[in-house]
């Protein structure tokens, strides 16, 4: 189960797709270690929710990546802190540490859509939705290839959104603009 775990989630961290976790309760053990794979955390304002990599009170460990992925997000003391004493970190707590990106009034399950619809806004909005994919997809190597590795992702995604044809088209109208424009006197 294990390597079924480790698998799926890091396919999606490592997809095109940006994600989001949202807590609304206690994320416990497994729970925990799936928040880690959201490219975002956010969590009600409700002061009985957290997060808590419990498993040393259980004399287990984390086995879905959790812990890595952990390490990468709130760095290595805050990741000790975390999972060596079990700690329940609640959301303020969670977003000084970086574990929380943002703290949302939740009072139903219904308010969750606003609030997903407006977390994510910003990348909606966007024209060319295959280029944000892109640079996710991009950004995510940087967690498990070498630097050199990295690199030569950016660069052939850099090259297939180059020559992609919203870019074409994207340069065409400003090729169109410039030329409708009168030459300064």
């Amino acid at each position: 189960m294990s390597r079924f775990m480790v698998d799926a989630l890091e396919s999606l961290r490592n997809s095109g797709i940006i994600s989001v976790c949202a807590v609304n309760g206690l994320a416990l053990g497994g729970g925990s270690e799936l928040t880690t794979v959201g490219d975002f955390r956010i969590i009600s304002d409700n002061p009985n929710h957290y997060i808590s990599f419990f498993h040393a009170k259980i004399g287990a460990m984390p086995g879905w990546g959790g812990l890595n992925r952990l390490v990468s997000i709130v760095g290595r003391k805050n990741a000790i802190k975390m999972c060596g004493a079990s700690a329940q970190v609640f959301a303020e707590e969670g977003l000084h540490m970086g574990l929380i990106d943002k703290i949302v009034p939740i009072k139903t399950e219904a308010d969750w859509a606003p609030v997903a619809q407006d977390f994510f806004s910003a990348y909606l909005e966007q024209k060319y939705h295959k280029s944000v994919m892109a640079m996710k997809h991009t950004i995510a190597a940087v967690d498990t290839l070498s630097q050199a590795e990295a690199h030569q992702r950016e660069l052939s995604n850099f090259k297939k959104r180059w020559y992609a044809d919203d870019h074409a088209r994207f340069m065409s109208t400003i090729e169109n603009k410039r030329k409708q424009t009168p030459p300064p006197p």
